[in-house]
C-alpha cells in the first residue's frame, strides 16, 4: 500500500533521512490585464533582494553581483515601472520597498513605501499580484523557478505547491496501473476532477462511470451497481446492466463511499476480489475488467470502528491514498485554476479578458469554504456579468457557506460607487481617473461628478 496523506516533511529515504527542505518563495499569482496567463514561483531563500520591474514577457533573472545575490523578475504590465519595487531580506525578516515607481506597491490594498512582509501578503504592483510565503516544504528535486503559462495553466495536475507536484507525480504513476486509488478530501476540493484524469492517463478504452454513493437507498444499491435481469424484482420489464458493467473496460468511480448501504457492501467486495459481478436474478456471475476510484470526505477507518463500514472493504479500497488539499491551502493556484475553468467553457472569453486588482485581490483573501466548486460558480458569474471583459468586484459572489459578502458595503443598488470604494479604486490607479472609469464601466465624467460630490481630489492619490 502506497500512502501520501502525510505532507511532504514525512518523506524520507530508507536511512531515514529527510527528502525536503523548508523553502522561501515569492509567488507571482496573477496578471490583472493577462488574468488567463498563469502563475509562477521562485525560490528566494539564498536570495538577498528581488528587484521587480516591467519587461516584455514573464521572466526572472538570478545574478550575483559584489556579493549581493539577486533576482531580476519582469512582468509584461505597462503600469509597472521599469524597477518598480525590490524585496530584501534583513536577517530573518522580508521587507518591500516601493522603488520611486509610477503607480506605487501595496500590500493589502494599502499602499506602501517600505514594510515587512507577513506571510502570504498580497502585494500589487501595477496590474500584476504578488505575495510571499515562509518554509514551504519542498523536495530536493524541485527547480528553482516554475512558471506555469497560459498553454500549461489548464494542463493536468498543474500546480505551484512544491509538496504538491511531489504527490501528483506519484498519482500519475499509479494512474498507469491497475491499482484501486481512494482520494480524501473536502466537499468539492475536485473528487471527481481527479478521478477524471486518472481515468484519462490511464488509457483505459472503456468509459469513465461517476456515481454518488449518498444517493444509493439500500433498496436500490444493489439493482443500481450490479444490474439486474427481466423479472428479477417488481417493475424489472427488463435487463439492466448496472454501473459495474456500464464501467468494464473503463474507470468506476464511486463518490462518498463511506455513505454506500452497508448492506450492499459485500457484494462490492466480491466484485473488486473476483472482478465478477452476478446481476440481481441471475446466478452466472460476468466477469468484468475495472479500475475502482473511491473517494469520501469521512473517516473510513473511524466508520470501519464504529461498524459502518466493513475493514475489508476499505482494505480492498486502500491501495494508493492520496488526500487532495482544500483550496484554501493551494491559493497559489488560483490563475491555474481560473485557467482550466475557463478553457472547459464553450465559446470561451477571448484573451481581452481582464480584472480589476481589487477583484483579484479579493480572491486571494477569501477562505473559499466551498473549495474548488465554489470557486468555479464564482468565476462562471463573473464571466457571465462582465461578458468576458473586464471583470469587477461587484461581479464576484461567494458561496452560501462564506460568511462575507462579495458586495462591497459602500455600493449602492443603483451601481454608484461609493467613497471608500472610489477612494480604493483611485488609489489602486495612482489618480487616474480614466482607469477607474474602465473599471467601474462609467464614463470619466461620471466618475468626476462622483468625486465631486463625495468631496474626494484625485490629485491626493497621485505619486
Amino acid at each position: 500500500m502506497v500512502r501520501l496523506d502525510q505532507t511532504s516533511r514525512d518523506y524520507r529515504d530508507a536511512a531515514g533521512a529527510a527528502k525536503v527542505s523548508s523553502q522561501d518563495y515569492l509567488f507571482v499569482l496573477l496578471e490583472c490585464n493577462r488574468p488567463l496567463a498563469g502563475a509562477a514561483r521562485h525560490a528566494i531563500t539564498d536570495v538577498d533582494e528581488v528587484v521587480i520591474g516591467r519587461g516584455d514577457e514573464r521572466a526572472v533573472r538570478r545574478e550575483t553581483r559584489n556579493g549581493v545575490r539577486r533576482i531580476v523578475l519582469t512582468v509584461p504590465d505597462r503600469m509597472v515601472s521599469s524597477t518598480h519595487a525590490r524585496i530584501l531580506r534583513k536577517k530573518q525578516e522580508l521587507w518591500i520597498e516601493d522603488l520611486d515607481s509610477t503607480n506605487g506597491v501595496f500590500v493589502d490594498g494599502v499602499r506602501v513605501t517600505r514594510r515587512q512582509l507577513e506571510r502570504r501578503a498580497v502585494v500589487e504592483c501595477g496590474r500584476t499580484l504578488f505575495c510571499v510565503d515562509r518554509d514551504l516544504p519542498t523536495p530536493y528535486e524541485a527547480p528553482q523557478d516554475v512558471d506555469i503559462g497560459s498553454c500549461d495553466a489548464s494542463r493536468d495536475f498543474a500546480t505551484l505547491v512544491p509538496a504538491l507536484c511531489r504527490d501528483w507525480e506519484a498519482v500519475r504513476r499509479v494512474a498507469r496501473s491497475s491499482a484501486s486509488l481512494l482520494f480524501l478530501a473536502e466537499t468539492g476540493a475536485g473528487k471527481e476532477v481527479a478521478a477524471r484524469i486518472v481515468h484519462q492517463t490511464s488509457a483505459r478504452k472503456g468509459a469513465f462511470i461517476a456515481v454518488n454513493c449518498g444517493a444509493l437507498t439500500s433498496s436500490l444499491a444493489e439493482a443500481l451497481l450490479f444490474g439486474h435481469v427481466r423479472g428479477a424484482f417488481s417493475g424489472a420489464h427488463r435487463d439492466a446492466l448496472g454501473f459495474v458493467r456500464e464501467s468494464n473496460g473503463g474507470t468506476l468511480f464511486l463518490d462518498e463511499i463511506g455513505d454506500l448501504p452497508l448492506s450492499s457492501q459485500p457484494a462490492l467486495l466480491r466484485v473488486l476480489q473476483e472482478r465478477e459481478v452476478i446481476p440481481i436474478g441471475s446466478s452466472r456471475s460476468i466477469t468484468v475488467d475495472l479500475r475502482v476510484i473511491a473517494a469520501t470526505h469521512r473517516s473510513l477507518p473511524q466508520l470501519a470502528a464504529q461498524g459502518h463500514f466493513r475493514p475489508d472493504l476499505l482494505a480492498r479500497l486502500d491501495g494508493f491514498t492520496f488526500t487532495l488539499p482544500p483550496l484554501r491551502e493551494r491559493l497559489f493556484d488560483l490563475a491555474l485554476v481560473l485557467s482550466s475553468i475557463v478553457g472547459r467553457q464553450e465559446g470561451r472569453p477571448s484573451a481581452e479578458l481582464r480584472m480589476a486588482p481589487d477583484a483579484a485581490r479579493t480572491l486571494y483573501q477569501h477562505t473559499w469554504p466551498g473549495n474548488i466548486r465554489e470557486f468555479e460558480q464564482c468565476v462562471l458569474r463573473a464571466l457571465t456579468l462582465s461578458e468576458g471583459d473586464m471583470i469587477l468586484r461587484e461581479h464576484l459572489a461567494f458561496g452560501i457557506l462564506s460568511s462575507s459578502p462579495a458586495m462591497p458595503a459602500s455600493r449602492t443598488a443603483q451601481g454608484r460607487v461609493g467613497s471608500q470604494d472610489l477612494c480604493d479604486r483611485l488609489r489602486a490607479n495612482a489618480g487616474n481617473v480614466a482607469a477607474v472609469a474602465r473599471e467601474t464601466g462609467k464614463a470619466p465624467l461620471q466618475v468626476r461628478r462622483w468625486m465631486k460630490k463625495l468631496g474626494i481630489d484625485p490629485n491626493d492619490y497621485r505619486s
